[in-house]
């Protein structure tokens, strides 16, 4: 008689199947990792707007700081910071100062918007701001921003239920 060498059809149908399941574990899994990477590199992106805002809010002699729009070339009286979108982030904004002298705790704050995507998972875009003092349970500063104090930056994400799995730790309150 002939020895047949080979697998036989259940056993190939058991490794299919193995296979299948590994496959509906694992990719979730990495759509969320991939959305996190894109997250964290959006914020990576913002961190020249940081930059922009510090810089501004400490060497300007104006009464007001105008806003950034989130695209192109800075306006006059604004932060000196421009943004081209790519392909992971559409807009980030930075909000303007009214009055330097006496900011509000929402001055100056930052918002980067995600591209559809990425906006979609998120729910709502990322914020990130500047302030005095630490950062309160909700991720952002106690105090505005202060000429006399070091500044602080608070992230915050305005929906926060459906952006958790995507945010950084220090994003998360």
């Amino acid at each position: 008689m002939k020895k047949h060498w080979g697998f036989s059809l259940t056993e190939l149908m058991i490794v299919v199947a193995i296979v299948g399941i590994l496959a509906t574990i694992a990719l979730p899994a990495y759509n969320t990792f991939v959305i996190r990477a894109q997250v964290t590199e959006g914020l990576n992106l913002a961190s020249a707007a940081q930059e922009a805002v510090v810089e501004t809010y400490s060497t300007t002699a104006a009464a007001s700081i105008t806003e950034y729009g989130g695209s192109g070339p800075a306006a006059a009286g604004s932060y000196g910071y421009s943004f081209t979108p790519s392909s992971i982030v559409d807009l980030i904004t930075i909000s303007a100062i009214a009055d330097t002298s006496a900011p509000t705790l929402t001055d100056a704050r930052i918002l980067i918007v995600y591209n559809s995507p990425i906006s979609i998972a998120m729910g709502a875009p990322v914020v990130l701001q500047p302030g005095s003092g630490t950062i309160d349970a909700a991720g952002l500063p106690s105090a505005p921003l202060d000429p006399e104090a070091p500044i602080v930056w608070g992230c915050n994400v305005l929906a926060l239920a459906q952006a958790f799995p995507y945010v950084p730790a220090n994003c998360r309150f």
